[in-house]
Formats: C-alpha cells, sequence, structure tokens
C-alpha cells in the first residue's frame, strides 16, 4: 500500500523497548514519550515534527501515584481499594471496547514506536491487530477473576499489549484502511523509509533476569535468546531500503552498573572494570538474589562477548555500511558512581540534589521535593531511566550521530532536563518504607539471612512492616 508522502522519509524514526518507550518506574504515559530518548535525540537533532505516542493515560500502572496515595501506613487500607479498582478501570479502557485507544491528537502514526516490555522476536513478529486480540483475552480474563492474584497475574503481559496496539497503529477501529494495523516494527520502518533509525533493543531477552533476580546462569540465558532471535532482526535491519542511510544500535549495558543491583558489603575488588564489592543484592526485584562480587564481573564481562557477538554478527551483514553502534556499555561504567565512588564526572547535580547511579531513595522525615535521598539515574524499579538519565542516552547517540554523519548535533543540557522529571523533584514519600519493607520481605522469604542495616533503620521497617501487617490482615488481603 502506498503511503501520503506526508508520511514518507521522516528524519528519524525508533523502534524497540521501554527504555526508547521512556517508562519510568514501570510507568508509561505521554509526558514520560515526550522526555523518552528518541525525543530528546530528535530535539539534538533539530527535528521539530517528531512524533510520539501521545497516551491519553498510564498504560494500567502508574506506581507512582499509587505510591502517594500510601504515604501514611493509616492510608493503606483505603489506598489498597481504590488502586484495585483503578487497575480494573485501566484495563477495561486499554484493552476492552473498541479496538483501540484513539490518540488525543488524532495521530495515525508515530515517529517513536518503541513500546514496553518488547521482545527481540516483537521487532518481526508482533501487530498491532495481534496485541489488539492477545490483549482483549487476557483483560476477559483478569477482569473475570475473583480476587486481587487472579486480575494481576497477567498485568505485564497487558501493559506490552496494550502500549503496542496504540504505539503500532493508533487508530481506534484499526480498521482496513490503517495501514499499518497487520505491519510489525519492521515492517512500518520499511513502509516509511526514514533517513535514520535508532535502535534499542534485547533487555527483555533476558537481562531483567540478571539485575532484577540476579539469575544464577548469568548471561547463558541472554546470549542463547540473543543467538535464537536477533539474527532475524540483524537480517530485517540490513535488508531496510538504501534511502534509509544509516541505522545506530544500543548494545547492552553493565549489570553491575545498573541501579537495582547495590552491594551489601564494604569490602571492594579491584577489576579491569574498575571496582566491585564483595557481595550485591537486587534491592528492587521481582525475586529476591545476591551475587558475589567476583561473578557480577564475570557477568560483566559476559555481558561485553554478547556485545562483541553482537557487533560481529551485524558487520558481516551490512552491506551498506550504515549500521553503527552506542557503547551503553563502557557509557555507563564511566559513570558509575555507586562502585568507583563519587567524582565529579559521575555525579550531576539537578537543582540541590546529588544524582547518581544508586538506587532511588526517599527520605522518611522530608516529604515531597525536600525528600529525595540517593540514586537519581534511574526510577522506583532499578531498572528504567528518569528524563536525567535519558537525556544522558540521547547525547550518547548524539554524539555518535555527530561523528558518523559528520553533522552538528545540539548537545543536551542533562541537567536541565533533570529538572523537568517529576520524580526527582517530588519523590513519594511511602516510598522512604516500602522500598525497605519489600527488600526485607523478599529477602526473609528467600534465604532467610540476617539485615545490614542500622539498628534505628531496622526499627523503623520492623514497625512499618508490622503495622502494614496488622491493616492487611484487618482487611482480610493476607491469612500470615
Amino acid at each position: 500500500m502506498a503511503l501520503p508522502p506526508s508520511l514518507m522519509h521522516p528524519p528519524l524514526m525508533a523502534i524497540g523497548d521501554s527504555l526508547y518507550n521512556g517508562m519510568r518506574s514501570g510507568t508509561i504515559d505521554a509526558t514520560k514519550t515526550r522526555l523518552s530518548p528518541p525525543a530528546l535525540i530528535a530535539r539534538g537533532l533539530g527535528i521539530g515534527s517528531f512524533r510520539v505516542p501521545d497516551l491519553p493515560k498510564p498504560v494500567i500502572i502508574n506506581l507512582e501515584e499509587w505510591l502517594e496515595s500510601c504515604a501514611s501506613i493509616l492510608q493503606v487500607p483505603l489506598a489498597v481499594t481504590q488502586i484495585r479498582q483503578k487497575i480494573r478501570d485501566s484495563i477495561r479502557y486499554w484493552a476492552t471496547g473498541p479496538a483501540n485507544v484513539a490518540s488525543p491528537s488524532g495521530a495515525r502514526v508515530f515517529d517513536n514506536i518503541a513500546f514496553a516490555g518488547s521482545t527481540i522476536q516483537d521487532m518481526y513478529e508482533l501487530t498491532a491487530e495481534k496485541a489488539d486480540a492477545r490483549a482483549r483475552a487476557l483483560a476477559e480474563s483478569a477482569l473475570g477473576a475473583d480476587g486481587i492474584k487472579g486480575l494481576l497475574e497477567n498485568i505485564g503481559d497487558l501493559v506490552v499489549l496494550a502500549n503496542a496496539r496504540f504505539t503500532l497503529a493508533p487508530d481506534p477501529e484499526l480498521s482496513d484502511a490503517n495501514p499499518f494495523r497487520r505491519r510489525t516494527s519492521l515492517e512500518i520502518v520499511e513502509m516509511r523509509q526514514p533517513e535514520r533509525l535508532v535502535v534499542c533493543i534485547g533487555h527483555n531477552n533476558g537481562l531483567i533476569d540478571i539485575v532484577l533476580r540476579a539469575a544464577p546462569s548469568g548471561a547463558a540465558n541472554l546470549a542463547a535468546q540473543y543467538a535464537q532471535h536477533y539474527p532475524e532482526l540483524i537480517r530485517q535491519l540490513c535488508a531496510l531500503p538504501a534511502s534509509v542511510k544509516a541505522i545506530y544500535v544500543n548494545l547492552l549495558p553493565a549489570p553491575s552498573a545498573v541501579s537495582s543491583l547495590m552491594p551489601t558489603s564494604t569490602e571492594q575488588i579491584p577489576t579491569d572494570l574498575g571496582k566491585y564489592y564483595a557481595t550485591y543484592e537486587t534491592r528492587v526485584n521481582y525475586r529476591y538474589g545476591t551475587y558475589t562480587g567476583q561473578r557480577l564481573h564475570e557477568i560483566d564481562k559476559e555481558i561485553q562477548q554478547i556485545n562483541e557477538w553482537l557487533k560481529d554478527q551485524f558487520r558481516t551483514a551490512d552491506t551498506h555500511n550504515r549500521i553503527h553502534f552506542v557503547d551503553v556499555f563502557g557509557r555507563m561504567k564511566a559513570i558509575d558512581s555507586k562502585n568507583n565512588g563519587r567524582t565529579p564526572a559521575n555525579t550531576f547535580i539537578v537543582g540541590s540534589k546529588t544524582c547518581t547511579n544508586e538506587c532511588f531513595e526517599a527520605h522518611p522525615l522530608f516529604p515531597g521535593g525536600a525528600g529525595f535521598k540517593g540514586g537519581g539515574l534511574q526510577g522506583l524499579d532499578g531498572v528504567h531511566l528518569t528524563a536525567l538519565g535519558n537525556a544522558m542516552v540521547a547525547n550518547w547517540v548524539l554524539e555518535e550521530i555527530a561523528q558518523r554523519e559528520g553533522i552538528a548535533t545540539t548537545p543536551l543540557d542533562a541537567l536541565a532536563i533533570g529538572r523537568e522529571d517529576s520524580l526527582i523533584a517530588n519523590p513519594p514519600n511511602a516510598w522512604s518504607w516500602i522500598l525497605w519493607a519489600y527488600r526485607d520481605i523478599t529477602r526473609a522469604t528467600a534465604k532467610g539471612t540476617g539485615h545490614n542495616r542500622s539498628s534505628l533503620e531496622v526499627a523503623a521497617v520492623d514497625h512499618t512492616i508490622a503495622a502494614a501487617a496488622a491493616v492487611c490482615q484487618r482487611m482480610a488481603l493476607v491469612k500470615d
């Protein structure tokens, strides 16, 4: 199907996963897509026409708002009831009714078509039409479930599918007249033929298991996933029309520099990749786990090997010499204050707040803007970037574009963009106790090991856990 000239040859398009979608703290909405790395790359290139998904509401999950309603332990009973209803309402909004949610601007196409939760194979398998059908089936199951467990069982998949459907083909009816409804991300790129393409994909094929549950296998599963699925992605990227003049691929990051993995000792080990602590834990996790510093260093080296394999595979297939790589691993290690100590080069002053790649913390005694305690490059989930982190990634890509294309780009003021980030400006105070309570519970459940915090911290968290348990039991939310 021939596209109108207005949709052809945009100066920039983006495909990929949540890091290019703009997700923060497990949440994606229009305020975050506007500060996503591709949107900021477009700003640095002076592209005013770059279109991002204008999601009218957060896609099902709105963690930071939910935490605001739990500022006090006394607010938790009502908050839990309200959050449960909000989830049900959001599932109905995003995955039932019309075949798609309408774009507020009336858009029929976006230039950034990255969507959170996507895998390598989604780039060449998932379409809006397929996402619609699967989202409806999962929504029916969730809304028909009796308890909270059934409601939440497939919430992650619902976020992916609802987001993909809206992003790939923003048409309320997904009608046959929509040329993109049955097209994958790569097919949409092939149809529109942008001048340049930026790609960020692969994290959901195993890296999340490393940083959010300390997978014992390390990067072995990730390497297997890449070997199985990346060759087809490479083939289709390299087969894009010659009018796509340049393609920029983000390499995998260093797990040791991701915020969710935090040290649990003071002893350090010097290595060829900088310092590592003796032990680490998954501070933010969906399954508690630990690494030794030696093992985490080995995993970093395994990730480097996967990055080298990826570059070799692309270079073999890239007959047009247009594939370029963004060394996210090296860039992240260069600003890794968590492991190597703070210096002017790896700390970032946003207003009065010193931001680093440590786990995001709120201060228990100072609510609102004064309650920022630490972290700041990544959000509450310890994986997705803040606006500050997005701006830094965008600058890394812009530097690669300037070097490869020999053009002038405008470096972004990352600190000024960081001041636009509502999480850094006003962190939810409840995070000061929920982070530690959740970590302590998952740690005790997984290992039965002790804590490594001060007596004051222990007393505060133990008191909070006891109060939360009493409230939940009274509400018949839990039995034990």
